[in-house]
């Protein structure tokens, strides 16, 4: 795992040995859920992205145990839970719903509920999921908040 530097409130960075800089942010989910969600202040997204060469496609293991110690960190600052929505512009987000399914397996050790939703649309589909911390007093209505939000999207949609 890499030193994970705290830059902001819901932003962090860390260093890869092969000078790789990660940004890690976390912002306002509830435009994911319906409007009368309770626990919405609650639910954060998450968002990385890389500053420096992008060309590298070394196999980095310590990648995945910093981004999964930074998501654990910011559940358990804010007694909340986190939301990951695979970007679909470069047509690639199956790719990263396999990333964040590995990363459960390897990294989770039990601690987290880990919930995946695919919502299909005319244009494509998009996939989405939650972590919460399984000792959360609120972790079941925050599943429950999820799964319903994404099942009504599902029925607008279609």
């Amino acid at each position: 795992m890499y030193q994970i530097l705290k830059t902001s409130p819901g932003q962090y960075q860390f260093l890869t040995d092969y000078g790789i800089v990660y940004v890690v942010e976390f912002s306002d989910a509830s435009g994911y859920f319906e409007t009368s969600c309770a626990l919405c202040a609650l639910i954060e997204n998450i968002n990385f992205s890389q500053i420096g060469p992008s060309h590298v496609k070394i196999g980095d293991d310590k990648i995945g145990p910093t981004v999964s110690e930074i998501i654990k960190m910011q559940c358990r600052a804010n007694d909340g839970a986190v939301l990951f929505v695979c970007d679909p512009s470069d047509k690639r987000e199956l790719c990263r719903s396999k990333l964040f399914d590995t990363w459960d397996k390897r990294y989770n050790n039990g601690q987290f509920h880990f919930i995946r939703a695919v919502i299909t649309h005319p244009s494509g589909s998009l996939h989405i999921g939650l972590i919460v911390e399984a000792i959360n007093p609120q972790a079941n209505n925050f599943i429950d908040e999820f799964t319903n939000s994404m099942q009504s999207i599902e029925l607008k949609l279609n």
